[in-house]
């Protein structure tokens, strides 16, 4: 005969196991998030400071080497500014101000920026990048379709830009 004390027990240590199994994944969530933004942290940490830029293209055509050599990149906490100076008397100019986030778990690692001032101001575009030593080079993609290599096409809307850290 079965007793209903038993199936009492049965179903409690079901409910019990239940809710452990809910904390257990819980806290696995909480870890990986925290590995991500430790690797986050770290990573942006290695990102700041000033870039030359020592090649371009866009859409598959190279940017001329003196108007390359007018532009520099600086990385401060979160923001990405582009500088370009007409020539060596004349104090640079700002051309763009960005927002950015990284994930460099992802392969190739992802940087996602968006304009915080100009003609673009507002839009967000989706790219990849590589950070080898003193080496940076992005790839961006304008919209919502993430670049997977570091090459640009005609009409790829893709922008490639290699940057060495200035000391």
């Amino acid at each position: 005969m079965f007793h209903p004390w038993l199936l009492f027990f049965i179903l409690r240590s079901l409910y019990v196991n239940r809710r452990i199994l809910i904390v257990v994944a819980a806290a696995l969530l909480v870890a990986a998030d925290t590995q991500k933004d430790d690797k986050v942290k770290e990573e942006t940490n290695k990102l700041q400071g000033n870039w030359g830029v020592t090649t371009a293209e866009r859409d598959g055509t190279k940017a001329p080497a003196e108007e390359i050599k007018k532009v520099t990149v600086t990385i401060k906490g979160d923001k990405l500014i582009a500088h370009k100076t007409e020539n060596a008397g004349k104090p640079e100019e700002k051309i763009n101000e960005m927002s950015f986030t990284i994930d460099p778990t992802q392969k190739p690692k992802w940087i996602d920026v968006t304009y915080t001032d100009g003609e673009r101001k507002g839009e967000s575009s989706q790219g990849i990048y590589d950070l080898e030593g003193d080496t940076l080079k992005i790839c961006m993609s304008r919209g919502n379709n993430r670049p997977n290599d570091f090459e640009t096409k005609p009409e790829s809307q893709r922008h490639l830009m290699v940057l060495k850290r200035q000391k």
